[in-house]
């Protein structure tokens, strides 16, 4: 049971549930601690060889990747490993209460046959997913050093940075804009990937163009 402060005074109680409300502040925290459970029941099962990654040199095997509520399972493809991975999550569900919800999941295949993929996502209801494809707004499995792979990227800038904005706003205003959109748009993607010099010069285009001031004509 609990109450609630009002101007000083405590109100009548009430019975609390499971639960949070969306928007509470202590929702995502609390997310993060049960999804640190899954991450120590997941480490375990591989520690013990229930589950087998992927093997990168001696001393490194990688297993699983958890961002907030995107969560990427690498491993050998074999049927007892993906049948472990429901194991595992099914188990998790009954213990939180949290539902998997498995038709939005999707599956990657890498030298595996087409034909051997159909047949998997259709015994588990999920979906395939092709390379290249996004994760965390970052491009994943494509040639980055194409120029038409950061056509994405130059999009956004130029919508960010349109000509009418420019007109709307002073020099300062200009620039507070352009600090924000160049720090925040492409320098998550800049970090990972070598960009082109070619996709470099449009970007200074689009900051050079945004930034003149345009002379008023009489």
């Amino acid at each position: 049971m609990a109450s609630v402060l009002v101007n000083g005074s405590p109100t009548a109680e009430f019975q609390f549930f499971r639960g949070l409300k969306q928007g509470d502040p202590l929702a995502p925290y609390l997310f993060i601690l049960v999804m640190e459970s899954l991450h120590l029941s997941f480490s375990r099962t591989v520690d013990v060889g229930i589950f087998k990654g992927i093997q990168i040199g001696k001393d490194f095997t990688l297993s699983h990747l958890f961002y907030s509520d995107d969560d990427v399972f690498i491993g050998e493809w074999s049927d007892e490993n993906l049948s472990r991975i429901l194991h595992v999550l099914h188990c998790f569900s009954l213990a939180y209460g949290l539902k998997i919800s498995v038709k939005k999941s999707h599956l990657l295949r890498v030298g595996v046959s087409n034909d051997a993929t159909v047949a998997v996502v259709t015994n588990l209801g999920c979906a395939i997913m092709k390379a290249p494809f996004k994760y965390l707004g970052v491009m994943v499995g494509g040639n980055m050093s194409r120029i038409d792979a950061w056509d994405e990227t130059l999009s956004n800038l130029r919508s960010r940075l349109s000509k009418w904005k420019s007109k709307t706003l002073s020099i300062g205003g200009r620039l507070t804009l352009l600090k924000s959109v160049l720090g925040s748009s492409p320098i998550y993607a800049m970090s990972l990937y070598k960009v082109p010099k070619s996709v470099l010069s449009s970007m200074e285009a689009i900051r050079r163009n945004f930034f003149h001031v345009f002379p008023q004509k009489p």
